[in-house]
Order: C-alpha cells, then sequence, then structure tokens
C-alpha cells in the first residue's frame, strides 16, 4: 500500500530506494498565507493610498520596489540634509559668538541707544508708579464719601427709627382712643334705641291726645245737656290729663336729647367750632333731625307744624342721603317734612318711595 502511494506522489516507480527517491522529490508549494494581501497592507502603511481597487500580486511587487528605491534616495538625501544642518549649526554658533563679543565690547551708538532704552523703561515704570498713586488717592476719597454716606445713612435710620417709636406710640394712643370711641359708639347706639322707642311713645301718645281734642272739639260744637256736660268735662280732665303726661315725655325726651347731644359735643371738643351739620357723621344729622321733628310737635296744641328742610342735605350723598330721608318719611306721619333741594337724588327718592309716601314739586318758570 505504500509502495502504491509512493509511486503515485513521484509518478514513477523509484525500484527498491524508494524513501531516498520521496526525499529528493520537489513540488510547488501553494502560497496560503496571503503574502499579496500583506504586501497591500504595508504599502497602505507607507502612506500609498490604493483605495479598493484589485492589484495585481505582479504590480505590487513593482510598486514596493519603485517605493524601496525612492525610500533609498530619500535616506541619502536625508543625509545630506543633516550635513548640510550641522553645518548651518557651526556658522551658527560662530555668529553667536561673535554678537556676544560685541555685546560685551559695545560701540557708542549703541551704548547712547541701551541708554535711551533704560531711560525710556524709566520712565514707564515712573508713570506707571503714578497712575498707581493717584488711583490709590481716588479709591481713598471714595472711600471717605462712602464713610460719609454711611454716616448720614446711619443718622437718617436713627431718625426714622425714632420717628417709627413715636408713630408705633401715637397708634398704640389712637388704638385706645378708637376703643373708647368704639364703647361710647356702642353705648350711644342702645341709647339711641331706647330714645326711639320712647318717641315711638310720645308720638303715641300725641296723637291719642290730639284724637282726645278733636273729639272734644267735635262735642263742643253739638248742644250739651247736663249729662252730656259732665261727660264732656270728664273728658276734658282725661284729655287734659293725657295731655301733661304727653308733655312729660316730650320734656323727658328733649332732656335726654340735650344731654346725649352735650355728649357728643363734649366728645368732639377738639373740632372747630366752625363746623356745620353737613361736616358732621351721619348719626349725629339723624339724631338732630328726630330731635327737630320732636320739636315741632309741641310748637302748637291744635297740632304739629310743618319741618322745613332748606338745603341742608344738598352735602350728602348716595345710602347716607336714603337712609336719612327714610327716616325723615317715617316720621312725617306725625309732622309734615317739606325739603327744599335742588339735588336730582333728593327728586329720584321721592319718585321711588311712590306717591302715597312722598311728592315731588317742580317750580314752574313763567
Amino acid at each position: 500500500e505504500l509502495v502504491g502511494k509512493a509511486v503515485a506522489v513521484l509518478g514513477r516507480d523509484p525500484g527498491d530506494d524508494i524513501e531516498w527517491a520521496l526525499r529528493h522529490h520537489r513540488v510547488r508549494v501553494k502560497d496560503s498565507t496571503d503574502r499579496a494581501g500583506r504586501l497591500l497592507e504595508a504599502l497602505e502603511n507607507a502612506g500609498m493610498v490604493l483605495g479598493n481597487e484589485t492589484v495585481p500580486p505582479g504590480l505590487l511587487v513593482e510598486m514596493a520596489k519603485i517605493w524601496l528605491d525612492e525610500l533609498a534616495e530619500t535616506g541619502a538625501r536625508r543625509a545630506a540634509l543633516e550635513a548640510e544642518l550641522q553645518q548651518t549649526e557651526a556658522r551658527l554658533a560662530r555668529a553667536s559668538d561673535e554678537v556676544r563679543l560685541q555685546a560685551d565690547n559695545p560701540s557708542l551708538e549703541e551704548a547712547e541707544e541701551a541708554a535711551k532704552a533704560r531711560a525710556a523703561r524709566r520712565q514707564a515704570q515712573f508713570d506707571e508708579a503714578r497712575s498707581a498713586v493717584q488711583a490709590a488717592e481716588q479709591r481713598v476719597e471714595r472711600q471717605n464719601q462712602i464713610e460719609a454716606d454711611v454716616a448720614a445713612r446711619r443718622l437718617e435710620l436713627e431718625e426714622a427709627t425714632r420717628a417709627e417709636e413715636n408713630v408705633a406710640a401715637a397708634l398704640a394712643d389712637a388704638e385706645v382712643e378708637a376703643t373708647a370711641a368704639a364703647d361710647a359708639e356702642h353705648a350711644a347706639a342702645g341709647e339711641r334705641a331706647r330714645l326711639d322707642a320712647e318717641l315711638a311713645a310720645v308720638i303715641a301718645a300725641e296723637e291719642q291726645a290730639n284724637d282726645v281734642l278733636t273729639h272734644f272739639s267735635e262735642r263742643m260744637a253739638l248742644p250739651s245737656t247736663e249729662a252730656d256736660s259732665a261727660a264732656l268735662e270728664q273728658a276734658v280732665a282725661d284729655a287734659e290729663a293725657e295731655w301733661a303726661k304727653a308733655n312729660a315725655a316730650v320734656d323727658a325726651a328733649r332732656a335726654e336729647l340735650e344731654r346725649i347731644e352735650h355728649e357728643l359735643s363734649s366728645s368732639d371738643g377738639d373740632a372747630s367750632d366752625s363746623a356745620t351739620i353737613g361736616l358732621a357723621g351721619i348719626d349725629e344729622i339723624e339724631w338732630y333731625l328726630l330731635s327737630r321733628v320732636a320739636a315741632q310737635r309741641s310748637v302748637s296744641y291744635a297740632g304739629s307744624v310743618p319741618l322745613l328742610v332748606d338745603q341742608a342735605l344738598d352735602e350728602i350723598h348716595g345710602d347716607d342721603l336714603t337712609h336719612l330721608l327714610s327716616r325723615l318719611e317715617r316720621m312725617s306721619a306725625a309732622v309734615q317734612v317739606i325739603v327744599v333741594s335742588a339735588s336730582p337724588e333728593v327728586a329720584g327718592w321721592a319718585d321711588s318711595v311712590g306717591s302715597e309716601r312722598a311728592t315731588t314739586l317742580v317750580p314752574v318758570r313763567a
């Protein structure tokens, strides 16, 4: 079996010396190491740009030979350049020595130029120092100004602190006064409610007395008998008693109103004596009008006379005016109230409440 395989390899029968024939047999070895690829990679690394082109191995070999030849020439050129560089460095060293010798032994012109340069440098340094001194002086001046401003601001702050303390003290006093005023207002409100009730009772008593007097007047107009005379005398006595009671109630209400007015005027003692009703509070105006209504009831024994308010409400507007007119309208059942005013708000209020409660009269120009 081995002899048959050897004959196949050799292509002939070597006879008895098969080992010798096999050892001296030569065959072409296949290139399985991709030497062309390695050569292409080496050329690209050396700087030769081939791209993605497919280059035959023979051409690669030729290109490699050309590159090697150029490399050899480059080496020779480099050696020449190195020699020239050495010569240039030697000449430069000699020139440096000459320059150093000249610097050690300068000429007159060079010495003057050097002195001028040194003087210019000193002048520049002096100017720089002077500028620095001026800048320092300016900083010191600004610092002094800042310190003066700080001192002034500190004084202003102290004054503001004192003013704030004074305001706080005044505010505390004002709060105390406001508390006292609120208490007084609360007490006055209670007193006002009580006086409203008393005033209503007085008005009712006066109406009753007026009814009795009216009835008495009607009875006096009729023919009378002794029995009627006795009844009339009793009616007169009763009417006089009712009238005295009503007068006493009116006098008590008037005294109470005067007391309240006196308290209100004393609580507003700091106000100017020239203050008018239009500048007072709405509550004070209301009480004043109600007291005038009560006073109008006792002017005549035959009945009350109208209360005339002549342009006294022209400076009052809005809800305050509506409130005062409503209070006067409520009291107009006992005392007729006539308001003379050019204010459209008064006329508008009268129109809004209806003709049963108020009537508007407008003068007609001739």
